[in-house]
């Protein structure tokens, strides 16, 4: 397998579909990373993925939140971007801090996005890449 290749087409491709979108929407596809807590591999990880995300042509933005955040928190700032029309996508990254009820997280987005053509959400872990 060509990876070197594999990863141009894939990166060409995401390219072409970010440019689609801003043809027809009239902007630029919004994905939003949500980090609780302080795990340096995830600061990590999240910066790679909004670098990805630059290069692609697809809008980054970053919310931190504090390693004492709790479920309830959590669930109403990932409520309140699900009701955002301009996000066209959610990243929650893993870990969380161990108070977070990562169930009730998960439940929480899914019900936001039910009813979306598209599901918006996806659970992120340190070694996931963004392409």
């Amino acid at each position: 397998m060509d990876g070197t290749g594999l990863a141009e087409e894939t990166f060409a491709r995401i390219t072409e579909g970010a440019a689609q979108f801003l043809a027809v929407v009239g902007q630029r596809p919004c994905l939003v990373t949500v980090l609780v807590g302080d795990d340096p591999s995830s600061h990590v990880y999240v910066r790679m993925k909004a670098n990805r995300s630059g290069k692609v042509g697809i809008e980054s933005r970053r919310i931190d939140l504090p390693q004492t955040t709790t479920t309830e928190e959590l669930v109403a700032v990932l409520k309140d971007l699900s009701d955002d029309r301009s996000v066209d996508g959610i990243l929650l990254q893993h870990p969380v801090p161990g108070q977070i009820d990562e169930r009730a997280a998960y439940l929480a987005e899914y019900a936001c996005f039910a009813d979306d053509a598209i599901c918006r959400v996806l659970h992120c872990q340190p070694g996931d890449t963004l392409v």
